[in-house]
């Protein structure tokens, strides 16, 4: 059961009633994450802050995102994000066969990728600290200083939601992400 009140479009508080509303336009609905990050306005104005940043400032494209967005999820065991990034993984083009690797740590595709999904899981589960071989990997697989740089906005953006998502007991509002294999 959530612990935090799920607000409705028609019932969020005033405050963030014009957010509210370009979101859940935008997507069509109010997802039960948002219905309970404008519980609070400063909950709220952090969420919508960080994601305002990624979109004025970041580089990386849709597919990138989600594949760290993923990791990130399955890293700190946030079903919910899991789920949530399973369905905009697939608007952004990765196959569901795809997303369970990326969410397994196994990405045997694409050097890139692999290495950027290696560097948030670490940083994630080392409460940001990347040990040095995983770092100068990212390196040597054509991330940059900046894209690196840029990769901890994404991790922060994602620990947030993640740790949001599992402190309020977030409930499902769509399909959960398919099952890894044992």
């Amino acid at each position: 059961m959530a612990r935090i009140r799920v607000h409705t479009r028609e019932d969020v508080p005033a405050e963030a009633r014009e957010a509210v509303a370009q979101i859940a336009g935008s997507v069509g609905r109010l997802s039960h994450m948002l219905g309970e990050l404008a519980h609070n306005q400063a909950v709220f104005d952090i969420y919508l802050g960080k994601n305002q940043a990624l979109k004025d400032h970041g580089t990386f494209d849709a597919k990138t995102r989600e594949a760290i967005a993923l990791a990130m999820a399955n890293q700190n065991g946030c079903e919910y994000c899991e789920a949530s990034h399973t369905r905009s993984g697939r608007r952004a083009g990765w196959t569901d066969e795809e997303m369970i690797a990326i969410r397994a740590g196994k990405v045997t595709w694409d050097p890139k990728l692999a290495a950027m999904t290696a560097l948030v899981r670490d940083a994630s589960a080392n409460t940001g600290d990347v040990s040095d071989g995983v770092w100068q990997a990212a390196l040597d697989a054509g991330w940059t200083e900046d894209d690196l740089a840029e990769a901890f906005a994404h991790i922060m953006g994602n620990l947030f939601n993640n740790y949001f998502n599992r402190y309020a007991r977030t409930e499902f509002d769509f399909p959960a992400a398919p099952a890894l294999p044992e």
